[in-house]
């Protein structure tokens, strides 16, 4: 979050298209090749003659025998090198039919070497023409693409490196982390990247993501350290560490639940887990002499059991953010309270000290293909207000191929002028494998 938001910048009005940068290109699309400058190369069987007077090659001296040394307490040491010739490097693989290169008046290859007629110097070389079989280079992504008709004033990639200072952790804290896996028959990708205005200002991300197993449920974390906390980058990392901590003891509960189908009982174990991870993010607070408040996160969960059989999945949240279904192209808010107002108020529940009962829900009409979408408010806001983001992220992750985790990262940073907070989102592909 920005707390004031006072380097957010100025709305610049909604496109009609999602524009790529100049010098990069989306990830979809044809491809240019470029065919590498032909280089023509020659093999003979034997050296032509020499174009230059030199002398006669000398005679080689007769093979000596292995020289010994004595290295005292280490025993005699036998050098079986001396007096031998270096062996010729073996020659790289050339394919058949190379045409010939006429004399150019340097000197000759060895046999069995090859010399570049492109260059003087005599370097075994090789470039391979494109082959049917051998697929080629595919560029990177490039710059993150944006919306609007002028992309944000901030620029597209981190700056400075964050320097040592009173707050060793906050420079330890890593600009963007990109995570991925599978759950049963679902697939998971997961990003937390730094946002615009914090590494404008030199700022750590605040905002955390996890994947992780415990027992028979997959564990998708994302939380937001509220920007006015001094310590949020502390909160929102801790939150997520201590929720995998205390849902170990109540695993079998939640599990039983999902299976049933139990709301009010996964609602009950969801409120004991919340409460215990807020109590025990006040300690690590106080053990640091910090005021709670400074912690301050948001957390927002899916519960994934992996059993493939069981499509039920578990939502607990405490504060903002979004939860999404992605179907058949069309977008769904999955909370019941993103529809109680258009106005997206600044305040929040954040742990450890300021909410109150946490926000637990079954989703258990989910269907193979569905993508479901949770992630904090750097995201859940453009994609809800500006259509040009949900458009554009409906046409990368609905298509039915789950993205590798670099175009997933490309993907999720599409850019939208005044949203410049951290973001960090998980999707689950449900039925992707």
């Amino acid at each position: 979050m920005n707390g004031d938001g006072q380097l957010n910048e100025e709305h610049g009005g909604r496109a009609d298209a999602v524009h790529l940068a100049e010098h990069g290109a989306g990830p979809v699309g044809e491809w240019p090749f470029v065919q590498p400058r032909a280089v023509q190369w020659t093999e003979q069987s034997e050296p032509a003659p020499p174009s230059w007077p030199h002398r006669a090659p000398q005679a080689q001296p007769a093979q000596q025998p292995p020289q010994y040394g004595n290295y005292g307490d280490y025993g005699d040491y036998v050098d079986y090198t001396g007096g031998y010739r270096a062996e010729p490097a073996a020659p790289l693989w050339e394919p058949a039919g190379a045409p010939a290169v006429p004399d150019a008046g340097y000197a000759p290859p060895a046999p069995g070497r090859r010399q570049s007629a492109a260059v003087e110097e005599t370097v075994p070389i090789a470039v391979l023409p494109p082959d049917a079989d051998r697929p080629g280079r595919q560029p990177a992504p490039g710059p993150a693409a944006h919306t609007g008709a002028r992309p944000p004033a901030y620029p597209a990639e981190p700056g400075e490196l964050t320097e040592v200072g009173s707050d060793l952790f906050a420079a330890m804290v890593p600009d963007t982390v990109v995570d991925g896996g599978t759950v049963g028959a679902a697939a998971v990708r997961a990003v937390s990247v730094r946002g615009d205005s914090h590494r404008y200002a030199k700022e750590c991300r605040q905002d955390s993501v996890l994947l992780v197993r415990v027992g028979g449920l997959a564990v998708l974390a994302v939380a937001d350290g509220v920007g006015s906390a001094r310590y949020s980058h502390r909160g929102s990392a801790g939150a997520c560490r201590l929720l995998v901590s205390c849902l170990i003891s109540q695993a079998d509960r939640l599990t039983a639940a999902l299976l049933a189908g139990d709301r009010n009982a996964f609602a009950s174990c969801a409120g004991v887990v919340m409460g215990r991870v807020a109590a025990r993010l006040q300690e690590e607070a106080d053990k640091q002499d910090h005021a709670p408040a400074d912690y301050a996160t948001t957390l927002r969960a899916l519960l994934v059991p992996t059993d493939p059989q069981h499509p039920v999945r578990g939502f607990l949240a405490v504060g903002d953010g979004g939860l999404f279904r992605l179907r058949a192209g069309h977008w769904t808010s999955l909370e019941r309270s993103a529809d109680e107002g258009a106005v997206f108020d600044t305040g929040t529940d954040a742990l450890p000290v300021n909410f109150g009962a946490p926000v637990a829900e079954l989703i258990t009409d989910g269907l193979p293909g569905d993508l479901l979408v949770m992630c904090t408010d750097g995201l859940s806001n453009p994609l809800v207000k500006e259509p040009d983001v949900a458009e554009f992220l409906a046409r990368q992750w609905g298509a039915g191929q789950v993205p590798g985790l670099t175009d997933f990262l490309w993907q999720t940073q599409i850019r939208a002028r005044s949203y410049d907070d951290d973001r960090s989102v998980v999707c689950l592909w449900e039925g992707a494998r």
